[in-house]
């Protein structure tokens, strides 16, 4: 018989049907607990955000403590056979702190879990009496980022490339003929500097033949536009958010770099999922993707801020088809080993599984 999990996301729920970041990460973890064979129950749909002042902070720990009492109510009111086994909270570094999980665990005599996931220099949200797991790489992580990889699996023969590229481009007005660059990323203020970063880096590789996909939408996208346009209309594609399952999957299976520089982000999902596609990916150090972006055999950094390095990273992989290829095969590798649902789910049965976790 499964084991119930309660999961709360506090940043976004897994039905926030964004295609990258806090909500696709939710989409993940609930995919990788039933893969370990949990039931899933989503525990609150509550969101506190960012920035507490000190007034709006003290709004939210009222509603949280009110809801956190409902739902312990609720579950105190089950048979012991009936409650869930664990209770998860997935955080994301420097985001939203978790209001409910540790009211509701104590009141229960429910263990309690808590996974932080993603790069952050600082975390302003207190500690709930427990030391939690971390997500990412690095010396003091113990859980890889994952996704789910099944849709970017899909490898494209050699032989058969040249035909694909020119099925999946004509759809986009993409040249075959040309090297295209991805990047995945919706298009709202806080991503702005990566799209400066982006245009920067791109402005100096004009003397080379390429094309750039943005692959995500956004209240930004005039913004984005005025960046990227003035290399030329022929260059740029603005694609719109593409669905997660089928497009975006199909394109970057068709593309040949993945540049997203991903300032600012703990997670950078977007990146891995191009690693899956098998593409290498050129990002910004000290974010998300400094983890899975393995120099110079998955990807190539570059230091944040840095256009000219950046430029210099993309100019590498635009002229050597032989490194990309390499490295894009790697990354390939590098997913299915170490970031993909598998591996997820064998960790979260380690460590959901009987006996495990604070109460």
């Amino acid at each position: 018989m499964s084991q119930a999990i309660a999961l709360y996301t506090p940043e976004a729920p897994p039905a926030l049907m964004e295609p990258f970041g806090p909500a696709a990460l939710a989409r993940n973890m609930v995919t990788a607990l039933r893969r370990a064979n949990f039931d899933v129950l989503m525990a609150a749909r509550f969101m506190p955000g960012h920035g507490f002042d000190n007034e709006r902070g003290a709004r939210l720990c009222t509603v949280g403590a009110g809801l956190a009492a409902r739902l312990a109510r609720r579950i105190a009111k089950r048979p012991p056979e009936g409650r869930p086994a664990a209770f998860l909270t997935l955080r994301i570094n420097g985001g939203a702190p978790d209001l409910i999980a540790p009211v509701v665990a104590r009141a229960c005599n429910i263990p309690y879990v808590q996974i932080r996931a993603g790069a952050a220099e600082t975390d302003p949200h207190f500690e709930i009496g427990q030391r939690p797991i971390a997500m990412g790489e690095g010396a003091q992580t113990e859980f890889p980022l994952f996704i789910d990889e099944t849709p970017f699996s899909m490898a494209v023969p050699d032989a058969m490339r040249p035909s694909y590229r020119a099925m999946i481009g004509g759809g986009y007005g993409l040249d075959p003929a040309l090297p295209w660059i991805i990047a995945p990323a919706m298009m709202r203020t806080e991503k702005l500097d990566s799209f400066r970063l982006l245009a920067a880096a791109l402005t100096k590789v004009i003397d080379r033949r390429w094309q750039i996909i943005v692959a995500g939408d956004g209240p930004a996208k005039a913004e984005v536009a005025e960046m990227l346009f003035p290399m030329g209309f022929e260059r740029v594609r603005l694609v719109g958010t593409l669905r997660a399952a089928t497009d975006l999957p199909a394109l970057m299976a068709a593309a040949d770099i993945c540049a997203w520089p991903a300032m600012g982000e703990a997670l950078a999902l977007a990146g891995l999922e191009a690693q899956a596609a098998g593409l290498p990916v050129v990002a910004c150090g000290g974010t998300g993707a400094s983890g899975y972006v393995r120099m110079d055999e998955t990807g190539l950094l570059a230091p944040p801020g840095s256009a000219d390095i950046f430029s210099r990273r993309l100019a590498a992989l635009l002229d050597d088809a032989d490194m990309r290829r390499r490295m894009g095969a790697a990354a390939r590798a590098n997913v299915q080993a170490r970031h993909a649902i598998g591996p997820a789910a064998e960790k979260l049965a380690r460590i959901l599984g009987p006996g495990k976790g604070d109460a």
